[in-house]
């Protein structure tokens, strides 16, 4: 995982970040996902920004597209997305001891088609 929530600090496409950092302060909250973390928390708020609370994302459960609850526990799971922190998406999973079986990263904040994702599917049943 990355330690430094906004990388290089430079905006897309030069670095992670899709607004500049000034943007913080027109907000009245800001929320920190993932782990607590008291060092971004001390830098935010000695810059003046009061409002700053920890919201933790966890995983509760599966479904299938037909809404029916999954179990995937002790089973190889095979895990595609198209998110901007990949390996944070993984660690996730693994926290909840999801056993990863096989990988596809997509490129994040792309718009795919559901026939393309079907496609991929089709092509990975052939495989496995």
């Amino acid at each position: 995982m990355r330690d430094e929530p906004f990388g290089n600090y430079r905006l897309f496409p030069s670095g992670q970040l899709r607004s500049p950092l000034t943007e913080l302060f027109e907000g009245d909250m800001i929320f920190i996902t993932k782990k607590r973390n008291e060092s971004l928390y001390k830098r935010f708020t000695e810059t003046g920004l009061k409002e700053v609370y920890f919201v933790p994302f966890r995983v509760e459960g599966f479904k299938s597209d037909k809404d029916i609850k999954i179990e995937p526990h002790g089973q190889d799971v095979f895990v595609f997305a198209g998110i901007g922190n990949f390996e944070s998406f993984i660690a996730c999973l693994k926290e909840i001891n999801i056993k990863i079986g096989r990988y596809r990263k997509f490129i994040g904040n792309k718009r795919y088609t559901q026939r393309t994702i079907k496609k991929y599917i089709l092509s990975l049943k052939r495989i496995i």
